[in-house]
């Protein structure tokens, strides 16, 4: 018998075998959990787009997907195939014979948590995993905890993977017996080289994905121009690669230089010189005697998951979902033509203030740069007192240090609303939202010798959902329509507290409209932050746009009102988070210089970036189309934010850029010497 090394021949020959039927067998089960989730998932999400696909899109479509899967089920093996490599020495092959069952249990089990992570990740925010999902290692663990506890199946499904895991180690055991037992490999010393170079040959291809230059990656998950099928496309471990990819270039912000910038410009049309590069950005409000002499107090409500979507199942008899709130909707500013900026509470915030689209910004090292679209400048210049308000921590994602460093003068949390507030009740995630307006107010009511700007962020309309107290109605039911729409757990709650939520702001504007100093010197503005979760979007392609939908709310003083000639309002203006700022300042401010990408809603006026803008799509200047941001896909908007595919072939390439613009701004800001 011929030895190679330490071992026979026949060794050699009987490990090949195990290590091919082992790492097969393993890769095989591995795609087969992926497919099967994959079938879980267009069932749940994305049936219906899937049912227009051509046989040509469904060819292309499986392909990838098959492509996708047995890359991610080959790199779980790649421990043992490394292992395996070093067949001629006996102490490897014992080492393999060891280590696979636990390699192969471990694979079976980050594939299958992955495949089961990315549904729940894709039923509460409409996409695959993304770097969001790095963000709750910066949230408070506790509230994170109770919210999982509270939302998802933790604990049965914790068990049922537990079983899972038992039946496929039982099942694999059976299958790899039967298996060696057909497979039978050469006995000559050269074709047994033979097939091992073969049998390592095509693990290398199918980690590649690809037989081209490239190896398969994500510019290949685009296989049509429906969305939710190429969110079909990615298993759950190649979606969560490719965040903690995009999570890591995240955290190191790359250096530009002005010509980047000058660049973005030219693509919107406007060009920037680079020793200027920021005057296409300068906005000066027009001059107002009487807000030159009357600076108005302003209160800003963030207002947690103000959903569009939602509120358009309220109905004043049936289901009130406004509460206090209703009459200033009807007799204010309102716009319901509008999306949010970020798709999270950090993200936008971070964007109202800084215009920075980075929603880890707050716990960066760049947290204390002067970023150029800080929108508290003017009101800063302008002599106002800044305030944040919220019933949270302070210390969640770093936020009372971030806040300060850009600008407030204070930051209110959790701890000063309870010493206002001895009795207030709360939730997972802070104070309610009650108490956080009577915060509000009691600043306001007091005596103060400079104007101020007021954020407020409110948290009781945030999973796990309740409705604090003694308030009722602890429940909304949804007629028919709305029942079978939004037909997830614990809708009714949802919908009674976002009308807590509503109810809460209105009754804050209530106390102002009481008070006969306040209510002729107090603007409120308000605004969702992002869309409710969960609501499920993937076999709605009509409704892509509604889920990025929230209002905004003006409420300007009747005496205001008349001393402004520039107010110009049309209620089907389309609109979004970047314009709020911008619209706040040039009806509070006279005289005052703004840097900004947004547009005046109350005016007429050209504005120089007059796409209304979401992180993941943003629509054309006239609203006719949205283009998406995160492929190349392209929607006609149509009435009541619906959309359908765009027939014709739009330029998005104006609208795209403002997104480049915004991220060379960033990126060129970030390493600045910060002078504040």
């Amino acid at each position: 018998m011929i030895k190679i090394a330490n071992v026979t021949q026949r060794e050699v020959q009987e490990h090949l075998r195990h290590v091919l039927c082992t790492i097969a067998l393993g890769m095989l089960l591995g795609t087969l959990v992926f497919i099967l989730g994959r079938l879980i998932f267009i069932i749940s999400f994305a049936s219906t787009p899937f049912l227009s696909l051509s046989a040509a899109e469904w060819r292309e479509f499986a392909s990838v997907a098959l492509r996708f899967d047995l890359k991610a089920a080959g790199f779980c093996f790649v421990p043992s195939a490394v292992i395996a490599l070093f067949c001629f020495r006996r102490g490897f092959i014992k080492l393999y014979n060891y280590s696979f069952p636990v390699i192969n249990i471990l694979a079976f089990l980050w594939m299958l948590v992955m495949t089961v992570v990315n549904y729940f990740y894709y039923r509460t925010y409409d996409r695959i995993i993304d770097v969001f999902i790095f963000a709750p290692f910066k949230e408070d663990p506790k509230a994170v905890w109770e919210t999982i506890v509270r939302d998802y199946p933790l604990f049965t499904g914790l068990i049922l993977i537990a079983v899972l895991a038992v039946f496929y180690a039982f099942v694999f055991k059976r299958l790899l017996r039967t298996i060696e037992k057909r497979v039978h490999l050469p006995h000559g010393k050269i074709s047994l080289g033979i097939v091992a170079f073969l049998m390592l040959a095509l693990f290398f291809i199918a980690l590649r994905g690809s037989f081209t230059t490239f190896p398969i990656r994500q510019i290949n998950a685009q296989v049509s121009d429906k969305p939710q099928v190429n969110s079909a496309v990615p298993n759950g471990p190649t979606a969560f690669y490719w965040a903690y990819k995009w999570n890591k270039i995240q955290n190191t912000i790359p250096v530009v230089a002005a010509s980047a910038v000058t660049e973005a410009y030219a693509a919107l049309g406007i060009t920037a010189d680079e020793s200027h590069m920021f005057d296409p950005l300068l906005i000066t409000t027009a001059h107002n005697d009487y807000l030159a002499e009357h600076k108005p107090d302003i209160v800003f409500a963030v207002m947690e998951s103000m959903s569009t979507h939602m509120l358009r199942q309220d109905d004043p008899e049936e289901r009130d979902l406004y509460g206090a709130l209703r009459k200033y909707k009807e007799q204010d500013y309102y716009f319901d033509n509008f999306i949010s900026e970020g798709n999270g509470t950090s993200d936008s915030l971070t964007r109202f203030i800084t215009g920075v689209p980075d929603l880890n910004l707050s716990t960066s090292l760049y947290a204390d740069r002067n970023y150029i679209l800080n929108s508290l400048k003017p009101f800063k210049e302008a002599g106002y007192h800044c305030i944040f308000i919220t019933g949270g921590q302070g210390s969640w994602r770093g936020l009372d240090t971030f806040l300060r460093l850009q600008g407030f003068d204070e930051v209110i949390e959790r701890m000063t609303v309870r010493q206002f507030f001895p009795d207030a009740t709360e939730g997972t995630w802070g104070i309610d939202d009650e108490y956080v307006f009577g915060t509000a107010l009691r600043i306001l009511k007091q005596q103060h010798d400079k104007p101020l700007l007021i954020f407020t962020l409110s948290i009781t309309n945030h999973p796990p959902y309740r409705v604090p107290g003694a308030y009722e109605p602890k429940r909304i039911a949804l007629d028919e329509v709305g029942a079978k729409r939004f037909n997830y757990e614990g809708s009714e709650e949802t919908f009674a507290t976002l009308r807590y939520a509503n109810d809460q702001l209105g009754r804050m504007i209530d106390e102002i409209e009481k008070d006969e100093r306040l209510k002729d010197k107090t603007f409120v503005a308000y605004s969702g932050d992002h869309n409710r979760r969960g609501i499920g979007y993937g076999n709605y392609p009509q409704e892509e746009l509604l889920g990025y939908a929230v209002p905004f709310g003006l409420h300007i003083p009747k005496v205001y009102r008349e001393h402004d000639p520039q107010l110009e309002y049309n209620p089907v203006r389309f609109g979004s988070h970047k314009d709020i700022l911008r619209t706040i300042a040039e009806h509070a401010l006279s005289d005052a210089q703004m840097h900004t990408i947004g547009c005046d809603l109350l005016s007429s006026k050209s504005c120089a970036f007059p796409y209304p803008y979401n992180e993941d799509l943003v629509l054309s200047e006239d609203n006719s189309h949205g283009c998406a941001l995160t492929d190349a896909h392209v929607v006609k908007v149509m009435e009541n934010m619906l959309v359908a595919p765009a027939n014709d072939s739009y330029d998005c390439s104006k609208p795209r850029a403002l997104e480049k613009l915004q991220r060379m701004l960033y990126y060129y800001q970030a390493h600045l010497k910060t002078e504040k």
